[in-house]
């Protein structure tokens, strides 16, 4: 997974055999009939080049310094051709689940029965590694990097009650003390980025992407802002 979400973090930057084994978190059995859905990461057409073009970004001795991509252009230049994507829609529609290609013709969103999910990828969990192998035709695996979003489990979920004291956020703490305990200031105690602050090194004019794999609240996003010293504008977030 952790080259996943390396390979994940690339494209948002940019745009501001067959098996294929990811690492998951068990959880309690699902019904077959429950809808789930899954997002299939694709491979780019050239890997390399498209991370290099990620740090000519970030790079000010290059060209492309602070220039991205709109996702139109990363899926023309990167992303899998449309030949390629109608393949894929077609296997899973032989297991009655819906295929939408999200822009940039570098991620699927396949969606339907949790039955049929595991029957088109074919899942197996591996229990003593807490992880679910898949495997695709090879037509189609090779143009993909893992799987994300695909749970099993055969034991149902111990759930622990929390008797203490809430683990909400504290919103009566200032700016400086909630940084510390929960933002910006915590961040860089844990990554020992003083060092850089020092030198006035803090960031300036830098953008990065974040691409999120799990539901979220703007609000509270807003109050996160807020609490930090930022501009609580969610505009720029799209679910």
């Amino acid at each position: 997974m952790k080259k996943t979400r390396e390979f994940l973090v690339a494209v948002a930057l940019l745009v501001t055999g067959g098996v294929a084994t990811f690492v998951i978190q068990e959880q309690s059995a699902q019904a077959a009939g429950r809808k789930t859905t899954v997002s299939v990461v694709l491979e780019p057409q050239n890997r390399q080049a498209m991370i290099d073009a990620v740090y000519d970004t970030v790079d000010p001795s290059s060209q492309a310094y602070h220039k991205y991509l709109s996702t139109s252009q990363v899926g023309d230049t990167y992303g899998q051709p449309t030949a390629k994507l109608n393949q894929f829609k077609a296997y899973f529609k032989r297991y009655k689940l819906a295929t939408a290609v999200y822009p940039g013709n570098l991620m699927l969103k396949v969606s339907g029965q949790y039955s049929n999910v595991l029957k088109a990828f074919k899942a197996k969990l591996v229990t003593s590694k807490h992880k679910v192998n898949v495997t695709l035709p090879k037509t189609l695996a090779g143009q993909v990097d893992s799987v994300v979003g695909l749970t099993m489990g055969a034991k149902k979920a111990k759930v622990i009650k929390n008797t203490k004291a809430t683990t909400r956020p504290n919103l009566k703490l200032n700016g400086a003390d909630f940084s510390k305990q929960y933002g910006a200031q915590k961040f860089v105690d844990n990554y020992q980025l003083n060092a850089l602050y020092d030198k006035r090194l803090e960031g300036q004019g830098q953008r990065i992407g974040l691409v999120m794999l799990s539901d979220y609240n703007k609000g509270d996003v807003a109050t996160y802002l807020q609490k930090n010293g930022l501009a609580a504008d969610t505009t720029r977030l799209h679910k």
